[in-house]
């Protein structure tokens, strides 16, 4: 559920459209990548809050979007 909201609000904010199972994949990688990113490059410490976990998984999932727009493909697309 939270990485389908995370999906869906990366997707509002970068204009990109995505289907549902897009979104929800998009979420938990955008998870993965700003948990990564928040922990082992930022040294911040434990991110237990929904709105905290819900907010870097937005922003992974942002930077995971522009990512994939400078490479120009759109193949892994799910519609």
């Amino acid at each position: 559920m939270a990485g389908g909201f995370a999906g869906f609000l990366a997707s509002l904010i970068t204009h990109e459209r995505e289907g549902v199972l897009g979104m929800i994949l998009l979420g938990i990688d955008g998870g993965l990548l700003g948990g990564w990113a928040a922990t082992d490059l930022l040294k911040v410490g434990n991110i237990s809050s929904l709105n905290a976990e819900s907010i870097i998984a937005t922003i992974g999932a942002i930077a995971i979007l522009f990512l994939v727009s400078l490479r120009g493909n759109h193949a892994f697309r799910l519609k």
